[in-house]
Order: C-alpha cells, then structure tokens, then sequence
C-alpha cells in the first residue's frame, strides 16, 4: 500500500490498487465464483430457505461467507499478504467480518443503489460498532457497461457520517435517499478498491454479453455482537498491528 493510497483513502474513503492480485489468484476466485453461482441457483431452485433475499435467479446472485466452508478462500481473505496489502488501512485490530460473491449476468437490468456499508449494519441495529473496511476486487475488467462501482468521495473540510437507509419494496436492498451519479471507477480483473464502510456506492446494470462477478471481503475493528453471537463472521485477522495467522479448520 503506497503512502499516496493510505492519503487518499483517509481522505476520499477510498482507495484503488491496480493489479493486486496475481492471475493465478484470480483465476482461483473465478472458480470459486462459479462454484458459488451454481450452489445458490440450485437454493433458489429448491426453495430452500435461508437464501439471501436480495439474488434473482438468473439475474444476480449475493453470496455471502464462502469463506467459512471454503478453505481457499479462508486462506486468501486471512492471508499475510492482503494483511501487509490493507493493513496500513485498518486499526491494530481486525476481524474477517464477511466476505461475498456478486454476481451480474449478461443483459441484466439488476442494479445496486446508493448505500454504506456500514448502512446495512446500522439499519439492522448494530450501527453503535465502528465502520469496517471492505475490499472489493473484480474478476472482469468492469466499466461502466457492465457495473463498475460509482462512489461519492468524502468532502474536503466534512467528517464523514452514517446515513439513514430503508430497504426497497422491490429489490430489499438497504438504499440511501442519494440523488448524485457519483464518480465511476473503471477497473482491470483483479485490482482492489478499498473503501471506508460510510463510503455511499452503488453499480448500474450489467448491459454487455458477458456475466460480471465480483468478491467482495470486510474486516471490522471488533466483532459486531448480537449479545455473545457474532452476527455474521468474527474470524481474528489482525492483533496489535500484527497479523494472525489462520487456523486450519479440523
């Protein structure tokens, strides 16, 4: 992480990295997409409860918390090298809070309104915890053709602040009341932009021929708690600034 990235992810709430991730690394989480993809289509088909309300079969898929049944995935969000590439941007202490798969087929009208990260978790009653960081990396080149993300950037002089958001009638997405066509930000395949949990972001409709997928991981300063229960993922990432190397599952 260049010190020009950590200014201006304290400054904007983002930051990009081009050309992070190896093609041997994305090439993995291709296929941990595809994977992904097919075992959540076969939910929905099935009717089986517990899948996330806001996929649309054969239009778009949120997968969440691979990580926790797939150990390559575990490796990758845990690893030491994405420790030392966003450490710089997170606190001494940092926990895997989850990780998805965003998947937009081809000519899919389905788009992602304005929203933070950490809106999700205020709406849901938890907004009290401090915001985390998520990393979000493409697995295709994206431009505006086909989703890439559009972000309002944090302004000059102004703290940034949590937002009231609502879930839509249609999609049940959590939205924001956001009237700004933001600022797009196209990106080759395996490139990171790291963003503050209150960086407002959205993504149009994939209009192109080809699916877009995305991975998408955040790490929060503390686990987020429902009484002693982590609400989704609590997995230790770092410690007093150091990282902490991942467990194998037995």
């Amino acid at each position: 992480m260049s010190a020009r990235g950590v200014e201006r992810f304290r400054e904007e709430g983002f930051c990009v990295i081009e050309n992070a991730l190896s093609a041997t690394t994305v090439e993995l989480l291709r296929d941990e997409a595809a994977l992904a993809v097919e075992w959540q289509a076969a939910e929905i088909r099935e009717n089986r409860e517990g899948v996330e309300t806001i996929s649309r079969l054969d239009h778009r898929y949120f997968i969440p918390r691979r990580s926790s049944q797939r150990p390559r995935l575990r490796e990758f969000v845990l690893s030491e090298a994405m420790a030392i590439t966003v450490g710089p941007l997170l606190g001494p202490d940092a926990f895997l809070f989850i990780d998805v798969f965003v998947h937009k087929a081809a000519r899919s009208a389905n788009d992602f309104l304005w929203h933070q990260d950490h809106g999700y978790v205020a709406h849901y009653g938890f907004g009290q915890y401090a915001p985390s960081v998520t990393v979000w990396t493409p697995l295709e080149d994206v431009t505006d053709a086909n989703g890439a993300l559009h972000v309002l950037p944090f302004s000059p002089g102004r703290a940034p602040a949590l937002v009231p958001h609502v879930v839509h009638p249609e999609t049940n997405d959590c939205v924001a009341d956001v009237h700004d066509p933001g600022v797009c930000i196209p990106m080759p395949a395996g490139s990171l932009l790291v963003m503050s949990g209150l960086l407002l972001h959205r993504s149009g409709p994939n209009t192109t021929d080809r699916p877009r997928t995305a991975y998408q991981w955040q790490y929060s300063p503390a686990p987020v708690l429902d009484g002693d229960k982590p609400i989704s993922l609590a997995v230790p990432f770092l410690a007093d600034g150091r990282w902490v190397p991942t467990t194998p599952r037995t």
